[in-house]
């Protein structure tokens, strides 16, 4: 299946008075159109290209900001979970625990 070549007109076009004139509207029918064509795939090309890098670039900000919700879980001895509950706002450690550190020697 071959694609056929499209037919735009933009005006009528007179008929040429000279040779030159001939030549010149054979010469923009085909060298134009490929032209035109390859001016329309290239600004399409820019468009997708833009779109990609907006895309990127939101995919970026989205991913840097934080969503993550802290949860406390109070579990028993046995293992099973007590009790599930956001922390308060702004609480700081409740108990100081002792530094340790491990030297290797």
């Amino acid at each position: 299946m071959r694609f056929k070549k499209p037919q735009v007109r933009y005006a009528d076009t007179p008929q040429p008075a000279t040779p030159y004139q001939a030549a010149g509207q054979v010469w923009d029918e085909r060298i134009g159109s490929p032209r035109v064509q390859a001016k329309n795939w290239r600004l399409m090309a820019f468009g997708c290209l833009t779109l990609a890098l907006l895309m990127a670039g939101g995919l970026v900000w989205r991913s840097a900001q934080s969503i993550v919700t802290p949860y406390v879980v109070e579990v028993d001895n046995a293992g099973q979970v007590s009790a599930v509950a956001k922390p308060p706002r702004h609480t700081g450690p409740t108990m100081r625990r002792p530094r340790t550190t491990s030297r290797a020697s």
